[in-house]
């Protein structure tokens, strides 16, 4: 079997294991085919006020739901680097997910706010040391914790984005071999929000495209775009393995995200008030101490490949190339698909 062969055999028997998260909209899962993946990394990108964390949020939810309804019946990781999560804004999604699938009485036993928040996992990272370290410690994190089928991280840009070029570019080199890893060998779906920036065009047009610049625009294997159209809001699939472009509108409602609906003269009535709930604190996880001390050690020294200093350039050159990704070590390299989702061992 050579090797265009078996690298299709193996990532035909990856995608068959791979299962997927609904975001409570229809529209824009119709887009997805069936939702959130599993076993990519998947980036969420848009201007402010779009709903990255909203859909962040949505998906925490539905990850812990029956697969009948959508979900993994799974727990899942909240990597905080901008304090944005909120549990109040968590328990009003819950809520109004519970209220919504009352008729499936059996299929939601035993869940209640209670059951929704033990599975999610929160760690706050305010500084890329910590970012690094938490994606360092997660391999072990979901060793003790096999329920777990979602990683969450809003943001990636937000700790690293002001790090200096060659200190940035190893730090995304470290996260995404670790995060590769996990969607490899876990079947973990990773989930990473980015910011946008503008990009202008010498005929003097420009455009709006997820931040981090081209070393990062490799890395993530599905792109879902987040942009507002003549006063509406769209998710709009740029990048999947398996699915063509498209586009979604969606609403931010009380209880989350869901489908767009035209606008009538009794359309307040469909942004119900969410009865309150007491206000609940998650318990923060801790971040290792011991990965703290190697993330501080990565980010500190400067990388070799067989004694010789490896520069920035050489460092993106090496990570942007989508048929290689290449590693510190000529005795290690892996061939990857045009994507850049999943990598077989190199003959």
């Amino acid at each position: 079997m050579n090797r265009n062969c078996s690298t299709r055999f193996l990532l035909g028997k990856l995608l068959k294991s791979q299962n997927s998260i609904s975001t409570a909209c229809s529209s824009v899962d119709v887009v997805l085919g069936g939702g959130i993946e599993t076993g990519y990394i998947t980036e969420i990108s848009g201007e402010s006020s779009m709903g990255k964390t909203q859909f962040c949020f949505q998906l925490c939810v539905n990850a812990q739901l029956p697969p009948q309804l959508g979900g993994l019946d799974a727990e899942v990781i909240f990597v905080d680097t901008e304090k944005t999560f909120s549990s109040d804004r968590l328990i009003e999604m819950i809520n109004t997910t519970l209220r919504e699938n009352k008729g499936g009485e059996n299929l939601m036993q035993g869940r209640d706010i209670n059951h929704f928040l033990s599975n999610l996992y929160v760690f706050r990272c305010i500084e890329a040391v910590e970012l690094l370290a938490v994606v360092h410690q997660l391999s072990e994190f979901v060793k003790n914790h096999p329920k777990v089928r979602l990683i969450i991280i809003d943001s990636i840009a937000h700790t690293i984005r002001s790090e200096e070029l060659t200190t940035k570019t190893r730090i995304m080199l470290n996260i995404v071999q670790k995060l590769r890893e996990l969607t490899m060998h876990t079947n973990i779906g990773v989930v990473v929000v980015n910011q946008v920036t503008t990009r202008f065009h010498k005929d003097g047009t420009s455009s709006i495209i997820p931040a981090l610049g081209e070393t990062w625009s490799y890395v993530p294997a599905v792109k879902i775009l987040l942009r507002r159209e003549a006063g509406s809001r769209f998710a709009i699939l740029t990048k999947s393995p398996t699915r063509p472009p498209g586009k979604a509108r969606y609403e931010i409602t009380s209880g989350g995200i869901r489908d767009h609906k035209p606008q009538t003269t009794s359309s307040s009535s469909r942004h119900h008030t969410v009865m309150a709930s007491p206000s609940r604190n998650i318990e923060l996880q801790n971040i290792s101490r011991q990965c703290l001390a190697l993330s501080q050690h990565v980010i500190d020294s400067n990388p070799t490949c067989d004694g010789e200093e490896v520069s920035s350039h050489q460092m993106m050159t090496s990570f942007v190339d989508d048929s290689d990704f290449e590693v510190c070590s000529r005795a290690k390299r892996q061939r990857m698909d045009h994507d850049g989702l999943r990598s077989v061992k190199s003959h």
